[in-house]
């Protein structure tokens, strides 16, 4: 509807040719439309290979019916939807901070383009890091607040969970990944990746679940493998249409020492007073310290900055287009 009104709008000044014109904007809107959602359908693409392969595989190895059953229950209804929470945060950070990476690319400007992948980097560590550590290290506090009163499915996906919770800095570095690619308008890359990783995920799952030892533990095993396949391809891609001079993981290391520092200040806690107030208390106030210290760590190490907050207000990106419109 505002294309046609757009079109019907510039058509009345005399400055597109009608039919002609609208026909090749709609090209050009399928045309990066089609991809992107393509890519958006593939990112959930694990499910379905995890649908298609647990209850059969478990089968094969002699798992009953009903027990993969409440195998596959427990690990979809409990365990996958804390593992998506985390991830499901990270557009609208990229919302924010790819228009101005976009503008960036427009206009030529290298030092913008790094500055823009740097900062979305950043910023998804941020959140991505101290996530993983923390849903690893308190899968059953986590699965137990939620879902509490499931006992048994709890004690099923508690260490599916554990394991997925190393893939959750990964699953969100993919979503910013794939983003900045189509901020290139090379939205094919990000499609190649996520299939690559599709197939390792079938061919991993499939084999690491026939394993009698690791049973249903071979699909959250197979997720970690396929989200790792699928970065590192975003990140040879990234390298090779962005700017030389991006770092993308040049503030890994703080990012990782506030968040081991704080997570493991915030365990000592929970375990000093777990005896005295309680399971539940006990780790809603160790939660409270985590957060609190990994502020306070990451603002003192320098990793967060006022330009990294600036650079998430619409006024910045306002400006970006506006300094980018007159150049």
């Amino acid at each position: 509807y505002l294309l046609i009104r757009k079109r019907r709008a510039l058509k009345g000044d005399g400055h597109i040719n009608g039919k002609t014109e609208g026909k090749s904007c709609m090209i050009d809107l399928l045309r990066l439309s089609l991809p992107i959602t393509l890519c958006s359908a593939l990112i959930g693409v694990t499910r379905f290979i995890d649908m298609a392969l647990i209850m059969r595989r478990l089968q094969d190895i002699g798992v009953s019916a009903a027990g993969a059953n409440r195998i596959y229950g427990a690990y979809t209804t409990l365990a996958l939807p804390v593992f998506s929470l985390v991830p499901a945060f990270i557009p609208p950070i990229t919302e924010s901070l790819i228009p101005r990476l976009a503008a960036a690319v427009e206009s030529g400007s290298e030092w913008e383009q790094t500055m823009a992948v740097g900062n979305a980097v950043r910023l998804t560590l941020l959140l991505g890091v101290p996530s993983s550590l923390g849903i690893t290290l308190y899968s059953r506090q986590i699965i137990s607040l939620l879902f509490s009163g499931a006992d048994e499915a709890i004690d099923i996906a508690e260490p599916m969970l554990r394991v997925l919770g190393i893939a959750v800095a990964v699953s969100c570095l993919v979503t910013t990944a794939n983003v900045i690619l189509q901020s290139y308008r090379r939205i094919s890359l990000p499609i190649i990746a996520l299939l690559a990783g599709a197939g390792v995920k079938a061919f991993s799952a499939y084999a690491l679940m026939g394993i009698p030892q690791l049973g249903a533990m071979g699909a959250p095993i197979s997720t970690v493998i396929s989200n790792v396949t699928v970065l590192a391809l975003d990140v040879a891609f990234i390298k090779r249409v962005c700017p030389r001079g991006v770092r993308l993981f040049g503030d890994m290391p703080r990012i990782a020492l506030s968040s081991a520092v704080s997570v493991g200040a915030s365990y000592l806690l929970y375990s000093s007073v777990q005896s005295l107030v309680g399971t539940r208390l006990a780790f809603l106030t160790a939660l409270l310290l985590a957060v609190t210290l990994y502020f306070l760590l990451s603002v003192g190490l320098g990793v967060v900055s006022y330009e990294d907050i600036k650079g998430l207000t619409r006024k910045n990106i306002n400006n970006i287009n506006k300094n980018k419109i007159k150049g």
